[in-house]
């Protein structure tokens, strides 16, 4: 099993399990939002016919870019450090080459890495705004995570590095120990990287629209981080819409009534709220524990 454990030092006032999932879901009625289901599946269904070609020319067009060089394989990376127990391993990882750069982007520790950046400048800095910050990129990847790792597990759609037919066969359900013991074989639909990708430059795009350069930031790393997913033979090109529009509910939930509810906890002290597990929507665990202040 492809797990990746994060401990996650997550602040948030005590609405933290309620109200931002009540505003993604409603984010996700289709009711409501049926344009936007729309723009979406017709994306998709659009792109699904390029699936193949773009899997199969990626690399070529993108060794033309100087993204990939010849005996590259696009997931190239280092340890910084690796602890082995119980007859696994698990560690930090970065990225050696320019493909596994832009595949880091939606990666867990870099997310991690934001969450903590804001957090501890929030904590020396004693800045409230920065610890909300933090808090509301951890809850909108403990959304995403959640909808992402059920859509994959109800999918069942190969990836490109283990298809059986142009496209990806699309098996349904394997059941939870077949998803854990071949993730590759059914983890395809949706992109959990775009996801969380889209989710972080959600929040931080609403939460500071003074830094202009944040958009086009968000736009050019997301884009060349979906090149490297199919470069990597991680997914397909039809994998993104989906994964693109729950990232910004997530981040329109997770926002939108942050400022209303700090203000409403800001003198209540601080307090531990204890520990909460994140999924992570390539499969990995966040384990957070939520403090009030």
């Amino acid at each position: 099993m492809r797990c990746l454990v994060f401990l996650l030092l997550a602040f948030s006032g005590p609405s933290f399990a309620w109200a931002p999932a009540r505003r993604f879901f409603a984010e996700l009625n289709p009711l409501s939002q049926w344009q936007t289901y729309a723009i979406v599946g017709g994306a998709s269904l659009s792109l699904s016919l390029l699936d193949q070609w773009a899997v199969d020319h990626s690399q070529k067009f993108s060794s033309k870019l100087g993204i990939m060089h010849e005996g590259e394989s696009g997931k190239e990376t280092g340890d910084l450090f690796k602890i082995h127990a119980f007859g696994h391993s698990s560690g930090l990882r970065y990225p050696t080459s320019t493909n596994a750069f832009f595949w880091f982007i939606g990666d867990g520790s870099t997310s991690l890495a934001v969450i903590a950046g804001f957090a501890g400048y929030g904590y020396l800095g004693a800045s409230a705004y920065a610890l909300e910050t933090a808090s509301q990129i951890a809850q909108g990847l403990l959304l995403t995570g959640t909808l992402v790792i059920g859509l994959k597990l109800l999918s069942g759609r190969e990836s490109p590095e283990r298809a059986t037919v142009d496209g990806g066969k699309w098996q349904g359900y394997p059941g939870l120990k077949a998803y854990i013991a071949d993730q590759p074989r059914y983890y395809s639909y949706p992109s959990g990287h775009t996801a969380t990708a889209v989710t972080v430059f959600g929040v931080l795009i609403q939460r500071y629209p003074e830094q202009r350069w944040l958009k086009p930031a968000a736009f050019v790393g997301t884009g060349a981080l979906m090149l490297s997913l199919v470069n990597n033979r991680d997914h397909w090109p039809s994998d993104f819409p989906l994964a693109i529009a729950i990232g910004l509910a997530a981040s329109r939930a997770v926002v939108a009534g942050g400022s209303s509810e700090t203000a409403a906890t800001q003198n209540q002290g601080l307090g531990w709220e204890g520990v909460h597990a994140l999924p992570h929507p390539e499969g990995g665990v966040l384990v957070s524990t939520a403090w009030h202040w």
